[in-house]
């Protein structure tokens, strides 16, 4: 089983590449992206959330692209 410290950083790693591919598809900017999924999460920040809403905010972004080609 991989450390939650190194599940966390893979998840905010992805996360932050679907939000860079977001930005360049969509032409908003990475806090604007970042503050619609805090807020659609209930989160503060990346660095302060749980495993499940990294989890979560991943489906999102995925969600948000195959949603919108």
């Amino acid at each position: 089983r991989t450390p939650a410290f190194e599940q966390r950083a893979r998840l905010r790693n992805e996360r932050h590449r679907l939000v860079a591919e977001l930005t360049r598809r969509d032409g908003s900017t990475h806090s604007e992206i970042n503050a619609w999924i805090n807020r659609k999460l209930g989160i503060r920040s990346v660095e302060n959330a749980s495993l499940n809403d990294l989890e979560r905010s991943v489906e999102l972004l995925i969600g948000k692209l195959t949603r919108r080609s």
